[in-house]
């Protein structure tokens, strides 16, 4: 009679290993034993609900006392106890800290009827210990699914985007082909802080600017709340989103714009998983004042800071006009760990959406 199976995994803030582990090696009647130290107990929920797997087995081993996870001795008399002899494990040596996955691994060591796992760092395959078999990751995570694991709210918003590529690249030409006019720039300022109106009513001066754009409003003299998002850096967040979209085909599960994420409502530009990292992707055309500027890098750190994900990245695209203002903008970036891509970067199509690991 076979021995039933058991996948054991060791629980830490990096979510994303233990989730395509259990993705990857699940099979029909498997269960499932997370095993996390106290500080690590809210992370186990917010594992099962990212599985949403409502038939699966999901035990949760909480070690016995705080501090334990360090204790190695402790650690091996504890897993000890807690592994059956008459089971099978499948164990994931990547998570927990060290101490943990080296004691999980002499006590599986011990057992005839074991096998072990681990993901190196960066890559999308498990490795078996026993045998050095390479076990390559199929399941995409997509990203509703990702921001789960981390217990963060995530909602896309739909229909978000005002016109097509097309419009959005007629923008960008525009941007970056023509020198901006001062009364242009003014005009547009002038419309920020009108992003939250339901409508405004068109004046001379926006006028001359739709008329430099080339862009018709929807009604005549007046425009609408998406309009004033759009014309006031909203077209860079669309030129973004459908470029990146299209160039790795990536679908509406795997990209979103203007995503709103966590209790604060943070809303995110562009945001994608692509091979399982998540990539945060924030756009500023050059006519934001210092304090959206400034928002710009603070929320993009922020959700990397709070998911804690090694694999995640974020980037700042810039359209600033002046060179030591790309290059302030670089170094603020640089700064805080987060990638830049300034003007002549982004007019570069062979590789204006490199960064997209």
């Amino acid at each position: 009679m076979a021995k039933q199976r058991t996948l054991v995994c060791l629980v830490s803030d990096q979510a994303v290993p233990n989730y395509l582990f259990i993705k990857e090696l699940y099979q029909f009647g498997d269960e499932i034993l997370l095993v996390a130290s106290d500080k690590m107990k809210d992370k186990v929920s917010k594992l099962a609900e990212a599985l949403n797997w409502t038939n699966a087995n999901i035990h949760t081993h909480v070690l016995s006392n705080i501090g334990i996870e360090d204790d190695f001795i402790q650690l091996r008399h504890e897993l000890s106890s807690l592994l059956e002899a008459e089971r099978q494990y499948v164990a994931n040596l990547t998570g927990g800290n060290k101490p943990m996955a080296i004691a999980l691994y002499e006590q599986m060591k011990a057992k005839a009827n074991s096998e072990m796992y681990y993901m190196p760092y960066g890559k999308m395959h498990f490795q078996q210990i026993e045998t050095g078999e390479r076990l390559d990751v199929k399941t995409k995570i997509t990203l509703a699914d990702y921001f789960a694991m981390y217990g963060i709210i995530f909602r896309p918003t739909k229909s978000t985007c005002l016109g097509d590529r097309t419009l959005a690249d007629a923008f960008f030409k525009v941007y970056t082909t023509k020198m901006m006019n001062k009364e242009v720039v003014e005009a547009l300022k002038n419309l920020q802080p009108h992003r939250n109106d339901k409508s405004i009513d068109i004046t001379a001066e926006v006028a001359s600017a739709l008329d430099y754009f080339g862009y018709l409003p929807k009604s005549e003299g007046k425009l609408t709340k998406k309009e004033i998002e759009y014309l006031t850096g909203g077209w860079f967040e669309e030129w973004a989103y459908y470029g990146i979209k299209e160039q790795y085909g990536l679908g509406d599960e795997y990209i979103a714009i203007n995503a709103h994420i966590g209790k604060s409502n943070n809303e995110l530009d562009v945001v994608l998983v692509r091979h399982n990292m998540l990539q945060i992707v924030e756009c500023k055309s050059g006519i934001e004042d210092k304090k959206m500027l400034n928002s710009h890098l603070a929320k993009a750190n922020s959700i990397k800071a709070n998911i804690k994900a090694l694999s995640a990245t974020s980037t700042l695209l810039d359209l600033s006009g002046e060179k030591s203002v790309r290059e302030n903008w670089k170094m603020a970036a640089d700064a805080i760990g987060i990638g830049y891509m300034g003007k002549e970067a982004l007019m570069d199509k062979a590789r204006c959406f490199a960064f997209v690991k």
